[in-house]
């Protein structure tokens, strides 16, 4: 009997993982696609007949009605939106595709946060629970990276990372070769309202420039969002340009 797969999809990690599980003959039974940026996505299914929806207020319990008698895995590839215990507990198996080295940086904005804290970069994969970011691990793996990659360079490197950790790992998660492990040790959590706090400043604040060159580059998502300043009044984006002298 085949396994029964409920998705939460978005982006480029959403269309590339179920991608890969079409083509590799997993049963999708559902997608729900995060916003209108995923229409890429919505084409993909449409074209292998697989039922979707736009994720809308509502839907998890209509799922969890739908998978009332139990489903085989739940598997969120980056979706923005929160899932509901209701639904996560009619699921055997879970598993979520994340961009940081669990548990440093949990939540949002990861690739912010690691060149802002100067932490390890890496991807995981675990389970799925009711708080965010705080299942356990199947597997994880590190991205290293150099001063002075920016925010945007990084956040693109990590969901590279995450296609190919997930598609190389997958086989042994479904097969229950790999099992997950409880988290432990230091742990970061940041949410977008931090991200954004942190984004702008007065130029009366003090830093260290080592933290402010960091900061710049932490935030530099251009064209879309970069670090800021406020002087007199008004507000002005900030870029850094950081190259190595060669002798």
């Amino acid at each position: 009997m085949k396994k029964k797969i409920l998705i939460f999809a978005n982006r480029h990690l959403g269309f590339k993982g179920i991608e890969f599980l079409i083509k590799n003959d997993y049963p999708i039974s559902f997608v729900v696609l995060a916003s209108d940026n995923d229409k890429h996505i919505e084409e993909l299914v449409k074209d292998h007949s697989i039922p979707y929806n736009y994720y809308y207020k509502g839907i998890q319990k209509e799922l969890a009605k739908k998978f009332n008698s139990g489903g085989d895995w739940l598997i969120s590839f980056w979706s923005s939106h929160i899932i509901i215990s209701e639904l996560i507990n009619r699921f055997s198996n879970t598993l979520n595709v994340h961009p940081s080295l669990v548990p440093l940086n949990q939540g949002n904005d990861c690739a912010a946060w690691t060149i802002r804290d100067q932490t390890i970069a890496g991807v995981t994969i675990m389970t799925i629970n009711q708080y965010v970011d705080k299942g356990d691990i199947y597997c994880s793996q590190e991205l290293r990276y150099s001063f002075p990659i920016n925010g945007k360079n990084l956040y693109d490197a990590l969901l590279d990372q995450c296609v190919d950790f997930f598609q190389e790992k997958w086989s042994d998660i479904y097969s229950e070769k790999i099992k997950p492990k409880r988290q432990d040790g230091f742990f970061s959590y940041h949410t977008r309202a931090d991200t954004n706090n942190d984004r702008c400043k007065k130029i009366s604040e003090v830093m260290s420039l080592d933290e402010t060159i960091h900061w710049i580059l932490a935030h530099d998502f251009y064209p879309s969002t970069t670090a800021e300043i406020i002087k007199n009044g008004k507000k002005y984006r900030l870029r850094i340009l950081v190259e190595e002298i060669k002798y």
